[in-house]
């Protein structure tokens, strides 16, 4: 990892801060959307029932996230709500 992408994580790590002590049972996680070596959102999990990090970051990035890079504190969430999407994909399934 380079001393830029070091600086974007330290970034997502303190969006992670401001979730903490509120997002019960879920982690704190932060999220930043860099574009152009400039950071154009950022996010942080919303108490249960609300948005994800990365959904937060990426809603604050608008148009600008295309062709931008996503630095997330913890894996990016496969999760709709509290409904894994594989579930929801293979529940429309024959």
């Amino acid at each position: 990892m380079g001393e830029q992408t070091n600086n974007w994580m330290a970034e997502a790590l303190n969006c992670a801060q401001q979730a903490q002590g509120r997002t019960s049972p879920n982690p704190p996680v932060g999220a930043v959307v860099v574009r152009n070596e400039q950071i154009v959102g950022r996010g942080w999990t919303q108490p249960p029932s609300g948005p994800h990090a990365e959904a937060v970051a990426l809603t604050a990035a608008g148009t600008a996230a295309q062709g931008a890079d996503l630095y997330v504190t913890l894996e990016p969430c496969t999760f709709w709500g509290r409904t894994h999407r594989d579930q929801l994909y293979h529940r429309d399934q024959p």
